[in-house]
């Protein structure tokens, strides 16, 4: 599997929907959607559920907003330092919600380095400055 700056910097994609880590987190996001299903009628866990969800979503908007900004590297180390603070958030949340037993310990676990997998692709590319 190739680095997310080396996909970019083969320029033959069409779309961000064609890269490696968009799709990582594309499929994170639907995965915490449904982990979280179970306590959509929670009162209790109400605002934990909806953030998590929110955050996750919020990590491939990012993805895909580095590639539609991506003529500028400027704009994609924005784009993408928003991508890796949303990531930190969502770890942060998964943590939460570990702790409330909505989430299994290794769940939380898979789910941990699914996502620091994703944060070191996208420091990746911020370091070598390049596509």
């Amino acid at each position: 599997m190739q680095s997310f700056a080396i996909e970019l910097f083969l320029t033959t994609m069409k779309s961000y929907s064609e890269l490696d880590v968009y799709k990582k987190a594309h499929k994170l996001a639907v995965v915490i959607h449904d982990i979280t299903g179970l306590y959509d009628d929670d009162e209790e866990y109400e605002s934990l559920v909806a953030e998590l969800r929110s955050v996750s979503r919020a990590v491939v908007a990012r993805i895909s907003d580095a590639w539609t900004h991506r003529k500028f590297m400027s704009n994609i180390e924005i784009h993408l330092g928003k991508a890796i603070a949303e990531i930190n958030v969502t770890i942060e949340l998964l943590k939460k919600a570990r702790d409330c037993d909505i989430i299994p310990e290794r769940r939380y676990k898979n789910k941990l380095a699914e996502y620091l997998e994703i944060q070191h692709d996208l420091n990746d590319v911020m370091e070598k400055g390049t596509f």
